[in-house]
C-alpha cells in the first residue's frame, strides 16, 4: 500500500511541476526577421520592407493580455519600423497570418530622399526581454549589410560602402545568436539537462554533438529552401521531445516507477486528453505508436545506441524551429557557409559549457549529498522535465 502510494505521489509531482512552466513559457526565446530592399529611381528611392514574426509568439502575447485583439498587434506592428528622417512610410501595410506555415507575414514600402541613414526596429523588443529581431538590407536585390536587433539595440545605421566585410560581421553575429539561442531558450536548456542525467563522459559529447548535427541540417535546409515547416508543430514537437528525455531517464534509473501499466494508463490519459480538443488524430497516433514503440525497445535491450539516434532525430525537430523563419529570410549564397557555421559553432560552445556546468554541479552534489538524497534530487528532475515537457507538447497543441 505505501509503495502504490508512492507511485501516486512521485506522478502528481509530475503534474505540480509542470505548473511552475507557466512563468518560463511566457519568457522562451523568440525571434523575428526581415528583409529591407532598397531600389534605385531617378530621384528617390523605394525600400521595400517584409517581415515575418511566428504566429506562437503572436498568440503568447495575446494569452497574457499584452493585446487585446488581432488589430491591437497590426496597429503596434505598423510603428515598430523607421528607416531615418529622409523617409516616409507608405500607406500599404499588409499584415497577413499563413495558419498552415504558422508564422505572419508584414509587408510595408518606404519612400526616402536617400538611402536609409538609420534604421530602428523595435517590433516586439519592447515587450520581450530575449527577442531578437534579424534584419538584412539589399540594394537592388543586393545584400549590403545585417544586423540583429535586441532590446538593448534598436538602432542600426548600415553600412553601404564595405560589402566585403559582410561574411565576417554575418560570423560573428550568428556565432553570437547561436550562443544565445541555447543560452535563453529554455526548452533547448530543458533538453539539455535530460541529455546530461541520462550520459555521462564520452557518450554525453556524442549525444550533444549529435543534437548539433541535427540541428545544423534542419538549419542549412530551411537557409535552401528545400523544407518549409508549420512552426506550431515544431514548437509542440519540441515539448515532445523533453517529455521523451525526462521519461527515459526516470526509467532508466528508477524502473519500479515506470511500470508498464503506469506507462500504459498514462499514454491513455494524454490521447483522451487531445482528442477532446479535436487534435489532428494521425499525428496523434504517430506520436503514441513513436512512444510505445521506443520505451519498449529500451525495456527490452536497455541499449545507448538508440537514445543517441533520437538524440540526432530530435536535433533535426529543434533545428526546424529555427529554420522555420529562416527560411522566409533570403541570404546570398557567398554568406550561407559563413552563417550556418557561425550559428551551430555558437549552440555547441554553448552546448558544452551548460553541460560542463551541469555535470560540475551534479558531480558536487553527489559527493555533498547521501544516495538517498542524490537519487531524489535526480528523481525529481527527471518528474520535472516529463512535467514541462508535457505542458509546453500540450499548450503548444492549440
Amino acid at each position: 500500500m505505501t509503495l502504490q502510494k508512492n507511485k501516486l505521489l512521485n506522478w502528481f509531482l509530475v503534474f505540480a511541476l509542470s505548473l511552475t512552466a507557466l512563468d518560463c513559457f511566457s519568457h522562451s526565446r523568440s525571434e523575428s526577421y526581415s528583409k529591407i530592399n532598397v531600389l534605385s529611381n531617378d530621384n528617390f528611392y523605394q525600400v521595400n520592407l517584409s517581415a515575418n514574426i511566428s504566429n506562437t509568439i503572436l498568440n503568447n502575447f495575446l494569452r497574457l493580455n499584452v493585446f487585446n485583439s488581432a488589430d491591437d498587434v497590426r496597429n503596434y506592428a505598423s510603428s515598430s519600423f523607421k528607416l531615418g528622417d529622409n523617409c516616409e512610410q507608405d500607406n500599404n501595410f499588409k499584415f497577413t497570418s499563413n495558419q498552415s506555415a504558422g508564422y505572419t507575414k508584414i509587408q510595408s514600402s518606404f519612400t526616402c530622399q536617400s538611402l536609409p541613414d538609420l534604421i530602428s526596429i523595435n517590433l516586439f523588443l519592447d515587450l520581450g526581454p530575449s527577442h531578437a529581431h534579424i534584419s538584412k538590407i539589399y540594394i537592388d536585390n543586393v545584400l549590403k549589410d545585417e544586423h540583429i536587433f535586441n532590446s538593448a539595440n534598436e538602432a542600426w545605421q548600415p553600412d553601404f560602402t564595405s560589402p566585403n566585410q559582410i561574411i565576417q560581421n554575418s560570423f560573428s553575429s550568428f556565432f553570437k545568436l547561436g550562443f544565445e539561442h541555447i543560452l535563453e531558450g529554455l526548452d533547448h536548456l530543458a533538453f539539455l539537462l535530460g541529455l546530461v542525467l541520462l550520459f555521462r563522459g564520452k557518450e554525453l559529447l556524442l549525444v550533444i554533438t549529435g543534437f548539433t548535427i541535427g540541428h545544423s541540417i534542419t538549419l542549412a535546409l530551411g537557409t535552401l529552401n528545400f523544407i518549409t515547416v508549420n512552426i506550431s508543430i515544431v514548437e509542440m514537437l519540441i515539448g515532445f521531445s523533453i517529455f521523451i528525455v525526462g521519461l527515459d531517464q526516470l526509467q532508466q534509473h528508477h524502473k519500479h516507477l515506470v511500470s508498464s501499466k503506469t506507462f500504459n494508463i498514462s499514454l491513455f490519459c494524454l490521447a483522451g486528453l487531445l482528442i477532446i480538443f479535436n487534435f489532428n488524430l494521425l499525428f496523434l497516433f504517430g506520436l503514441i505508436l513513436f512512444i510505445y514503440t521506443y520505451f519498449l525497445l529500451q525495456l527490452s535491450s536497455g541499449k545507448r545506441l538508440l537514445m543517441q539516434l533520437i538524440t540526432i532525430f530530435f536535433g533535426l525537430i529543434h533545428g526546424l524551429g529555427f529554420a522555420s523563419n529562416l527560411s522566409e529570410n533570403p541570404i546570398v549564397q557567398d554568406q550561407m557557409f559563413s552563417m550556418i557555421l557561425g550559428f551551430n559553432l555558437g549552440i555547441e560552445v554553448g552546448q558544452i559549457l551548460i553541460a560542463l556546468l551541469a555535470v560540475s554541479l551534479l558531480t558536487f552534489l553527489k559527493s555533498f549529498l547521501s544516495a538517498t538524497r542524490f537519487q531524489i534530487l535526480n528523481r525529481s528532475l527527471s518528474m520535472y522535465l516529463i512535467g514541462i515537457g508535457l505542458f509546453w507538447f500540450v499548450s503548444r497543441s492549440f
